[in-house]
């Protein structure tokens, strides 16, 4: 009964933060920080598009999706580990994407891994770029 109130709070609070945080970015389109942001992500999407085994979040052309972060997902012929520690090497902080929600250690008990092989993977080959708004077009391009 204590894990399920828990976890219930836990989610209510995960929700808020993530409402918070989404409705602030919303609040902000068409703003000049706003146009920064989408011109980062462009510039990015512009570069890395036709990378061979790298993929791009992909967006349906009915919505339109507030960005925040710059996240790409390395196929299987890359490790994550070995890529973010070339990225290291160059000067450029990149972060890894965050293990699946099961994982958490107040849900793992309950879920099994071979239940979210989706989420596994995502999680276990996507990386997080910089994404900062004080970027230059030669800090993206290094």
């Amino acid at each position: 009964m204590i894990c399920s109130i828990l976890c219930i709070y836990y989610i209510k609070h995960i929700y808020k933060c993530v409402f918070a945080v989404d409705l602030c970015l919303q609040l902000m389109l068409n703003t000049p920080l706003q146009t920064l942001i989408y011109y980062i992500k462009n510039y990015y999407y512009n570069k890395l598009s036709n990378i061979k085994g790298i993929t791009l979040r992909k967006y349906a052309n009915w919505c339109e999706p507030v960005h925040w972060m710059m996240t790409i997902t390395l196929d299987d012929n890359f490790n994550r580990g070995e890529f973010l520690s070339y990225m290291k090497d160059k000067g450029i902080d990149c972060r890894q994407m965050i293990n699946p929600v099961h994982q958490a250690d107040h849900f793992n008990l309950h879920y099994n891994d071979s239940n979210f092989p989706n989420a596994i993977s995502i999680s276990m080959q996507s990386v997080h770029l910089p994404s900062s708004i004080s970027l230059k077009n030669a800090q993206i391009k290094q």
